[in-house]
This record gives C-alpha cells, sequence and structure tokens, in this order.
C-alpha cells in the first residue's frame, strides 16, 4: 500500500508523463500501449511502480534510454491492497525446500498455479489469500 508521500509522487510522475510532448506525439499515433508493453510489459502507466514512471519521465522528456530487462515487482506490489507479503513468501519457500523432491522457484511456481488454478510469472504477484492457500496445502504435504 502506497503511503501518502508516495501517492503525491506518483501522480506528479503521471502528470509529468501524460503532458510532455513525446508522450502526446506516440499517443497521436495510437501507439501508447505498444510503447509502454514493449518496454515493461503492461498497457497502461497505472500498472507502473514508482522507479519505473521514474524511468518512463526520463526517457520521454530528456530522451534517455534504458535497457528494460526485469519488471519492478516489489514496487509495483506498493500498488496492491491484498499482495502476498514478505513472511508468506519466506515462509512457503521455506516449506518448499523442506518438503520438496525439487527445490527450485520454477517448480513451486508450477505447484503453486495447480494448487490456485492461476498461473504467475513470479510468487511475488500472488494475492494474500492465494498465499495462504498454498502455504496450507504445503502444510498438509507429506
Amino acid at each position: 500500500m502506497l503511503s501518502k508521500k508516495q501517492r503525491f509522487a506518483r501522480r506528479g510522475l503521471l502528470t509529468k508523463i501524460h503532458t510532455c510532448k513525446a508522450y502526446k506525439d506516440i499517443k497521436h499515433f495510437n501507439a501508447w500501449e505498444d510503447w509502454l508493453n514493449i518496454r515493461y510489459g503492461v498497457n497502461s502507466c497505472k500498472q507502473l511502480s514508482i522507479g519505473e514512471l521514474k524511468l518512463v519521465a526520463d526517457e520521454l522528456i530528456k530522451g534517455a534510454a534504458y535497457m528494460h530487462n526485469k519488471p519492478d515487482i516489489k514496487g509495483r506490489m506498493l500498488l496492491k491492497d491484498d499482495c502476498i507479503t514478505t513472511k508468506q513468501l519466506t515462509y512457503m519457500k521455506s516449506l518448499w525446500e523442506q518438503k520438496s523432491i525439487n527445490k527450485d522457484e520454477n517448480s513451486l511456481l508450477k505447484f503453486s498455479s495447480r494448487v490456485i488454478g492461476k498461473q504467475y510469472l513470479y510468487l511475488a504477484l500472488m494475492t494474500s489469500v492465494e498465499a495462504t492457500n498454498v502455504i496450507s496445502v504445503l502444510e498438509r504435504k507429506l
């Protein structure tokens, strides 16, 4: 959950982005969603973290070019109200290491997708309720 100061900073960055000339040019050609999708894997700025919004603003206003390899998952999780907690994530991983044959995170992702019926790219994208379900199944396992 974002603090009041973070919400204010985020709103300022969004205003800065949406009022700059480069954004308006990209939007004029109906390419804004594609531009975001290529760089960040999202279709809207509302899905970006504060750090990613800073990069977008730099790129549009200053013309800076960045290599976008990984999304800012931790920053994006602040935008969600019901996200998995760090304690749940740590506990889930430790249970998985204790009780599974394949101890890698990809195997845990596959297991959790079978339990909750959704497939995620990262464990940190789960909701708190989904994490609780996975943890309860892991506790009963073996």
